[in-house]
């Protein structure tokens, strides 16, 4: 059964500490805390308001396209990858709810994380931080993409089997030196 999944990087710079966030409070977040509540703004009046409250050096383009999309485009049902730019995937997940804005918790804090732009999610407990080069060649080299959100179909039932193949933590570390020793 193919469904949706949806790829978003888990900010730039602390990813770690997103990861731990994201995993903890079982949420999918994005930043442009400044934008405020999106849930009612159309596309347009979306990128009207970035241009007027986004920090002088942003890019207005890709905040209005990740925001709309992130609001609109993922349902409850789909999959979602937190993916750090290293190559790791955080974990995988199912949303389970629409679009919200919180930027009273650590998260979305102003002073703290930025990222108020949420969805909830259930996040599997196994496996989690893992090479995407576990997965197979055609998702993997789709997940490096260099965006923070891509869409893409895929087998579900296919993306569950390469999940249960991927080796505890120990036996990760053994085969991607077995990887990397081939380069």
């Amino acid at each position: 059964m193919k469904k949706y999944i949806q790829r978003v990087v888990i900010g730039h710079k602390k990813q770690d500490m997103y990861a731990e966030q994201f995993l903890r409070t079982n949420v999918l977040a994005v930043g442009w805390y400044e934008v405020g509540d999106i849930t009612n703004m159309k596309k347009g009046e979306l990128k009207k308001v970035c241009k007027d409250k986004l920090p002088k050096g942003e890019n207005v383009k890709e905040a209005t396209s990740v925001l709309s999309r992130f609001k609109d485009k993922i349902k409850i049902g789909d999959y979602v990858i937190a993916y750090k730019s290293s190559n790791t995937i955080v974990a995988v997940g199912e949303v389970v709810s629409d679009y919200f804005f919180n930027d009273k918790d650590k998260l979305g804090d102003p002073n703290g994380l930025h990222y108020a732009h949420k969805r909830r999610v259930n996040w599997k407990e196994k496996p989690r931080m893992f090479n995407r080069n576990f997965l197979n060649e055609n998702l993997s080299s789709t997940l490096s993409v260099p965006e923070t959100l891509i869409t893409l179909e895929y087998d579900i039932e296919n993306l569950e089997k390469e999940l249960e193949k991927i080796p505890e933590e120990e036996e990760k570390e053994k085969l991607v030196d077995l990887v990397l020793d081939k380069f």
